[in-house]
């Protein structure tokens, strides 16, 4: 069967890799068990590449990215939360001055806030299925950044 013809069929395109270049197009691999996804995520374990007439390959990997959320084999949202934190706290990072700056108002602040770390936070959220874990994380997060624009710092002791 020639795999381009049959992608083009459908409208899309796949992206071979050789022995030298790895594939644009990825195929992730979903093993039997939930228990036996954790072990050979955890190990960093993937099936070998699938190998194609003329010398082409298609890699696997264990996480990507499919419409902006992060798809591993776990099939929840931990990765796509922890990434979705990250983002935020780089933006909130980048506006360290503004929300830092006494001169700008609380309100100000806020909306900013709203604008841009909590949009990126919560992008896409409607679909997640929140664990209790998940949420402490987001409520961590979200606490701490209001902490910062109201100017609250917490004694170490």
């Amino acid at each position: 069967i020639d795999l381009n013809k049959h992608f083009a069929r459908f409208g899309l395109i796949m992206h071979l890799g050789s022995e030298n270049t790895k594939s644009k197009s990825e195929a992730m691999f979903f093993p039997s068990s939930l228990k036996q996804a954790r072990i050979d995520f955890l190990d960093n374990k993937l099936p070998e590449d699938v190998l194609l007439p003329n010398g082409k390959r298609v890699h696997y990997v264990n996480k990507f990215k499919y419409l902006g959320s992060i798809i591993t084999p776990f099939l929840n949202e931990d990765a796509e939360i922890e990434a979705r934190i990250k983002k935020a706290k780089s933006i909130m990072g980048a506006s360290k001055y503004f929300f830092d700056n006494k001169d700008v108002c609380k309100r100000i602040k806020s909306q900013i806030y709203v604008t841009g770390p909590l949009n990126a936070l919560l992008w896409g959220c409607e679909s997640w299925n929140l664990t209790k874990h998940n949420m402490d994380k987001l409520m961590a997060f979200h606490h701490g950044a209001i902490r910062r624009i109201l100017g609250i710092k917490c004694e170490k002791n």
